[in-house]
């Protein structure tokens, strides 16, 4: 078995559970109060240029297409996707422009999406 060297690449969370459960204590409110969102909002907030996204659904079913729109909207860009299948979502954040990465589940030359997209097309940057 090939052990691959630590410390190089980009870092995608926490090191151990210890260090988020220090944050959430450190940062985290504890009192109750109202935490919707417009979709614009949300987008605005919590998807900053350059942010790593899990797109969740499988094929066209139970995927976020109002966030993927308004993230359209909103210009963002460079933003790094992990998903299922190539599907409308993700066909949509490259042909805008908005990726600069993607890692899916699964690929398939039958596909009726377009899934060489996912590891073909430019980002324009």
């Amino acid at each position: 078995m090939d052990v691959l060297a630590e410390g190089h690449g980009e870092r995608l969370g926490w090191y151990d559970p210890d260090e988020q459960r220090f944050w959430v204590r450190e940062h985290k409110p504890r009192d109750l109060h109202d935490k919707r969102l417009s979709m614009a909002e949300a987008v605005e907030r919590f998807v900053p240029d350059g942010a790593l996204l899990a797109m969740g659904g499988f094929g066209h079913v139970r995927v976020s297409m109002a966030a993927v729109y308004e993230m359209i909207r909103q210009g963002k860009r460079s933003l790094a996707l992990i998903g299922k299948t190539a599907t409308h979502d993700a066909d949509l954040a490259i042909a805008a422009g908005c990726r600069r990465a993607t890692w899916s589940s699964s690929r398939s030359r039958d596909s009726v999406s377009s899934a060489t997209k996912w590891w073909t097309a430019p980002t324009g940057e």
